[in-house]
């Protein structure tokens, strides 16, 4: 079972537990045997949806045959059969949850295939950036102390793109120093003291500050948008201001909250790129072996080409959504 469900898992498990619910209150009102066993069947039902696997599906179907034989032998007062329907539910467990820790990764797969979408992600903007920004002016805004994955996503990219790119680190608030260096000031002048240099250490501040992004025609954003969506909104209207044309390059896990008000900012070329999830991906599913086929098994790659069809599909068109304020 992945972590999200799907439209028609939702519906469905919301169907099945209202009947469930409707035939168990006609059951108790009639005292109808055949009438609990649908709602056992339809409680096993709504796990088959939820796991959507044929081996767990099958393990089911053994535990809950088990207990469709536990309530019989329990209703006709025979122990044999209510043994027999023990014994069968704890095989189903058993098979159940087997089934279901050879489909679960250990963290070192999970890890490894984390750093293959990741390269493979970076890969693709990469090969975005040599493409369509050929000779650009590229630079990638880093985290301060970018770790050893980072550093692979960022080489990943040049890789791809065919030359090294400038590196600018984010500005980031240290809000124990603060602490510790101004102890000595009254609650009004310690907050003014502090919106300031938060202020100075935000994004849209390093925009307008440094003279390496002042001059870029690209921008890779390896450390995170903005999570406030004002903040963010604030980020992307400096970069409109801006006297040079800049386009941001923006992988999964960098996009922040505030995706769905991205749209207005791809179609005027602001964005040249944005990476989000595919919502039919699985992390338990196998990797493809095609380099060119794993970036689309896990991602979809937003651009002005395709964001108004995006905008119209279901699975992405809340994440895209065109930012009323404007």
């Amino acid at each position: 079972m992945s972590g999200t469900f799907e439209i028609w898992q939702i519906v469905l498990l919301v169907l099945l537990f209202l009947g469930a619910c409707i035939t168990a209150i006609f059951a108790y009102s009639t005292q109808k045997r055949a009438l609990v066993y649908a709602v056992i069947f339809l409680l096993g039902l709504m796990l088959v949806v939820m796991f959507s696997n044929l081996f767990l599906s099958l393990a089911i179907a053994v535990f809950t045959i088990g207990v469709c034989l536990l309530y019989h032998g329990h209703t006709s007062k025979s122990l044999l059969k209510m043994g027999v329907g023990i014994g069968i539910f704890l095989v189903g467990i058993v098979l159940f949850f087997v089934i279901k820790s050879n489909l679960t990764l250990d963290e070192d797969e999970l890890s490894l295939r984390r750093n293959l979408y990741d390269i493979a992600q970076y890969e693709r903007l990469g090969a975005l950036a040599a493409e369509k920004y050929p000779g650009a002016e590229v630079v990638a805004v880093v985290p301060p102390n970018m770790s050893e994955r980072q550093k692979k996503q960022l080489e990943a990219f040049e890789k791809k793109y065919g030359s090294a790119v400038t590196v600018v680190e984010e500005k980031q608030f240290d809000s124990q120093a603060f602490r510790e260096e101004n102890a000595d000031l009254n609650s009004k002048q310690y907050q003014a003291k502090m919106n300031a240099e938060m202020a100075a250490c935000s994004l849209p501040v390093l925009f307008q500050k440094t003279p390496a992004l002042l001059s870029a025609d690209v921008v890779l954003m390896v450390t995170a948008m903005p999570s406030n969506k004002q903040e963010c909104l604030r980020l992307l209207k400096v970069l409109t201001k801006m006297k040079k044309k800049v386009s941001l390059l923006i992988p999964h896990g960098s996009t922040g909250s505030a995706t769905q008000y991205f749209a207005p900012y791809i179609k005027a070329g602001k964005i040249g790129a944005i990476v989000l999830m595919n919502v039919n991906s699985s992390i338990s599913a196998d990797v493809p072996e095609n380099p060119e086929e794993v970036f689309d098994s896990r991602y979809v790659l937003v651009t002005s080409e395709n964001i108004d069809t995006l905008q119209n599909d279901r699975n992405y068109k809340v994440m895209l959504v065109d930012d009323d304020e404007e």
